[in-house]
């Protein structure tokens, strides 16, 4: 099990290959961007969710009338990849089907990231194959967690989330699964600030935003900032611990989303579920920006 890193003149990113996971993202001031995880608040920094993302019914699904047990999020953030190929500013890590994956999720399969830098920018970009003689439903999408405050003197509450575009959209609610219910979050606004009282009921979960770009930055728009481009993804959580004082942010582009309450358990039927064709490439990706 190792750690990796790529770089250039402005950034340096870290990935370990337990979960293919980001573990570090600085400039070249010695910045760090990426939530360092902490024990009191949430260890994880940037898991990669695969092939579910949310939880399922008593973790079980569905598929083709015989109940399959599987963990919130999937097991690729808890599994070792192998590095194909690296150089200086990318890197590519593969995860296949084992006898083990094969026991809770019955496919073949290959799955790619393939994490790049250009500028002071990350390309995160995901290929998942098919290899199997059967239609293979999965989701796929991000958790990065990243330090807010961005800068020392300020506070959470300092921060915003900018979209691209004015939005009009609800929350998904949730509680273990979703519960079919909305609530006002958007109304014909580009921008919520932060507070950490607004996650006391758990994640901001969004579908089919208008926007396929963000930035996490200061009210005042002075400052260190996040950008991230998410061109595609069906869904969008924005996370941190709830009732507490934990100082991250999560933003995190999905292709689906947890099951909801009273749900069938369909796997195929999932919402966000991407259903691929035998022999099928499904290829998606989204993009980190440091300011």
């Amino acid at each position: 099990m190792g750690n990796h890193a790529i770089s250039n003149s402005k950034i340096t990113v870290e990935i370990k290959e337990l979960g293919a996971e980001i573990t570090s993202m600085t400039t070249a001031d010695g910045h760090e961007y990426l939530w360092q995880g902490h024990p009191d608040h949430w260890i994880g920094q940037s898991p990669l969710l695969f092939p579910i993302i949310g939880g399922l019914p008593e973790d079980s699904y569905l598929l083709d009338g015989k109940t399959w047990k599987m963990k919130s999020h999937g097991f690729a953030r808890k599994s070792e990849w192998e590095m194909e190929c690296r150089d200086s500013n990318s890197i590519i890590f593969n995860l296949k089907s084992t006898p083990g994956t094969l026991k809770i999720y019955p496919f073949n399969f290959k799955l790619s990231v393939i994490y790049s830098i250009h500028d002071n920018c990350l390309e995160v970009e995901y290929e998942v194959f098919n290899l199997d003689n059967k239609t293979m439903p999965f989701s796929i999408g991000g958790h990065p967690a990243f330090n807010c405050p961005l800068e020392t003197g300020a506070d959470l509450s300092d921060y915003r989330i900018k979209f691209e575009k004015v939005e009009n959209v609800e929350r998904l609610l949730k509680k273990d699964l979703l519960t079919g219910k909305t609530a006002p979050c958007l109304e014909n606004s580009d921008r919520i600030s932060l507070t950490h009282e607004l996650f006391d009921d758990g994640a901001l979960i969004f579908r089919d935003l208008e926007s396929s770009r963000l930035t996490m930055e200061k009210k005042d728009s002075t400052g260190k900032k996040i950008t991230l481009e998410f061109p595609g993804f069906t869904h969008f959580g924005i996370w941190k611990k709830p009732k507490t004082d934990a100082p991250f942010i999560c933003l995190e582009p999905w292709y689906g989303v947890d099951s909801t309450e009273g749900d069938p358990g369909e796997i195929e039927n999932k919402e966000g579920i991407i259903n691929l064709e035998p022999s099928g490439i499904f290829k998606a990706g989204y993009r980190i920006i440091l300011d």
